[in-house]
């Protein structure tokens, strides 16, 4: 008991780590959608593509898929805290801003899990799901007329993974798990209409976004040898509609036209996601 009071303070820290974290890396593409995926699960499958979807390990977390919990070591509880370090450099014709590296550091994922009985093993954890922000300048066309304007683009924001894992083994090397997650962030959008005028006109959008999200997954593992194991896994999560709220601002200048302009719908739908991986294992 004092262990797991121990886990639940670790696990309260990291999560108000996570909402401070720096964004000061700059993608473009994530001013689609709900910003830059993420394609890792920030633990020790980092590097190794799909192979995490069928690795677990009787020690260590593995996130990739939900049924990898069972092979935990019994009774055996475990909290892991990840860290990340990005640094970008920006090269190129032209480039005209003085600031031409970018860089952050910030808790990338905060992960618990439990060994309840020889059959069953559950986890909590926090981690990010996607991220946005990006800054660029473009032209933009005036409709009907012929001409352009120049433009300025900025968007930060991102959303989290707050989530809850059941796994369990019905048989010996076969695993089926189920992850349920609360999706929720938020993004900010402004774009800025002649930003080298005296009289700039500047949208912001704010969007609130939630929904619960779903992930199921199966992992089989067999020996072949006393020193090899070959393991099979995969995963899957329906297509989500995500909620969200929107508020919009726009002035001209210093002038409000539209102010806290709150509209309720659905923003954004994450389509089927599957994945496949296979992994042979010496000792």
């Amino acid at each position: 008991m004092h262990n797991l009071y121990k886990g639940i303070l670790a696990l309260s820290f990291a999560v108000s780590l996570s909402t401070v974290k720096a964004q000061t890396n700059a993608s473009p593409y994530s001013v689609a959608g709900i910003g830059d995926i993420e394609s890792g699960y920030l633990d020790r499958s980092s590097g190794m593509a799909n192979t995490g979807v069928s690795l677990s390990s009787n020690r260590f977390l593995y996130q990739a898929n939900p049924a990898a919990l069972t092979n935990l070591d019994d009774y055996f509880f475990n909290v892991e805290l990840t860290g990340r370090y990005r640094n970008i450099s920006y090269v190129g014709s032209p480039i005209t801003s003085t600031v031409t590296n970018s860089a952050d550091l910030q808790v990338g994922r905060i992960a618990l899990g439990l060994k309840l009985f020889k059959w069953w093993g559950a986890g909590v954890g926090l981690m990010p799901f996607s991220s946005s922000n990006y800054s660029f300048y473009s032209k933009k066309d005036v409709e009907g007329s012929g001409d352009y304007t120049d433009g300025y683009y900025e968007g930060t924001g991102g959303v989290n993974q707050a989530y809850f894992t059941n796994s369990i083994r019905p048989f010996k090397g076969f695993s089926i798990g189920l992850q349920m997650s609360y999706l929720f962030g938020s993004l900010s959008q402004t774009e800025t209409l002649g930003y080298n005028t005296s009289s700039p006109i500047t949208s912001t959008r704010d969007i609130y976004l939630n929904k619960m999200f779903l992930k199921g997954g199966f992992q089989y593992r067999v020996k072949l040898n006393k020193q090899i194991d070959f393991a099979v896994g995969a995963t899957a999560s329906r297509k989500t509609k995500l909620d969200a709220q929107y508020v919009l601002n726009v002035s001209e200048g210093n002038s409000p036209i539209v102010t806290d302009k709150t509209i309720q719908t659905t923003y954004f739908n994450l389509p089927l996601m599957y994945s496949f991986g296979g992994a042979l294992i010496f000792n």
